[in-house]
């Protein structure tokens, strides 16, 4: 009976053992006790990671002849090698590798015994299995609140991610790192190809790998809407910067009140703009100066005194005064040896305009002065 025992668990080799990679070639050797009469074979299983069912490999092996075994005790009894060479692939990360013995058909992954490995890690480059656009759209208008880019990779190691940005065929930007890029605020500059780049180390080398999609934001027509937020049950506060509108109004309350709010501003700044000009007329209409009459042409110092004779001689020859002296009544003979006549001033209200007199007689006049003051301004 073949004795593959738990003192003989993990007791197959393995060539190479480790940094092992997506495509590498890897010899796995197995050698026990088989038994005897009838001498048994080696089989050989892997398991994938995570599974219970045994994928038989054993077509891919090769065993040598029985051989008698040297083991104490075990005389009568053979011993087999076999090797089991396999291509690894990225399914292959964190299998197992089992050699079982077995001396009856048919055979199966538990038989009279077996050997097996511990889990075995492959390195393989990234592979990007999705690229999502949340919300998922042909096109987006200018002025949607959030686009959400989602890439998923596997990889060993753990892919690590970037995204850039190609517009109308120019060099591409690089806009991020994760595995996620969110979009805020779509404008029209924002349409182009968003690439989405995996990437992680293997024995020094980068591997990428990358998947793209196009943006294509067209021009609004109508208002842009709020974006409603689910409510809450929990009470959890919204994360910050998240906009929250009603949900049973979808935003559409906000919208009346901004709407509203712009108008009534507009009324606001009118009216105020309108009190502004009222204001300054008055300010300027009550700073205007008042019109003041001025005084006449100061008048020339009135011929007041003369000779009787002279006097007569300058109101025969100014007629225009005939009305004011018609006669030498006013004419009065003082002590000092002077004549005086009596003066008549404008008749326009407020004026003291005295009336000038002609002096024909040129020089040969005497003139006393008459000091008239000075009236006040009207």
């Amino acid at each position: 009976v073949p004795q593959f025992g738990s003192e003989d668990r993990n007791n197959i080799t393995i060539s190479p053992a480790t940094n092992l990679v997506e495509g590498d070639t890897v010899t796995f050797t197995c050698q026990g006790d088989v038994g005897n009469t009838p001498v048994g074979n080696l089989s050989w299983f892997y398991y994938l990671n995570g599974s219970t069912t045994a994928e038989d490999v054993s077509s891919k092996a090769t065993a040598g002849a029985p051989q008698d075994s040297t083991v104490a005790g075990r005389t009568c009894s053979k011993t087999r090698v076999s090797t089991l060479t396999l291509t690894l692939t990225k399914e292959m990360h964190w299998f197992v590798v089992r050699c079982t013995v077995n001396q009856d058909q048919p055979f199966n992954a538990v038989g009279q015994g077996y050997k097996m490995t511990q889990q075995i890690a492959v390195m393989y480059k990234p592979t990007i299995s999705s690229l999502r656009k949340v919300p998922d759209a042909s096109q987006y208008t200018d002025g949607d609140p959030l686009l959400t880019l989602s890439c998923t990779a596997t990889s060993n190691p753990a892919p690590e991610y970037y995204w850039t940005y190609e517009s109308n065929n120019t060099n591409r930007t690089q806009l991020g790192v994760g595995n996620q890029l969110m979009l805020r605020n779509l404008t029209l500059n924002s349409k182009g190809v968003y690439t989405c780049v995996a990437y992680n180390l293997i024995k020094g080398v980068n591997q990428t790998t990358n998947a793209s999609t196009e943006i294509l934001v067209v021009e609004r027509t109508t208002p842009a809407p709020t974006t409603p937020t689910t409510p809450s049950t929990t009470g959890t506060r919204p994360a910050s910067g998240s906009p929250v509108t009603d949900p049973s109004t979808g935003g559409k309350n906000n919208t009346d009140s901004n709407t509203g709010a712009i108008i009534g501003g507009v009324i606001g700044c009118a009216a105020l703009i309108i009190i502004i000009i009222i204001v300054v007329c008055c300010i300027r209409k009550n700073k205007k100066p008042k019109e003041i009459e001025e005084p006449s042409e100061k008048p020339r110092k009135p011929d007041l005194v003369s000779s009787e004779n002279n006097l007569r001689n300058n109101m025969a020859l100014n007629s225009s005064f005939n009305n004011s002296f018609d006669s030498t009544d006013h004419i009065k003979q003082r002590d000092d040896g002077l004549t005086y006549i009596d003066l008549q001033f404008d008749n326009k209200p407020g004026s003291r305009r005295p009336i000038q007199l002609y002096d024909n007689n040129s020089g040969g006049t005497q003139y006393a002065d008459i000091n008239l003051g000075s009236l006040p301004r009207v």
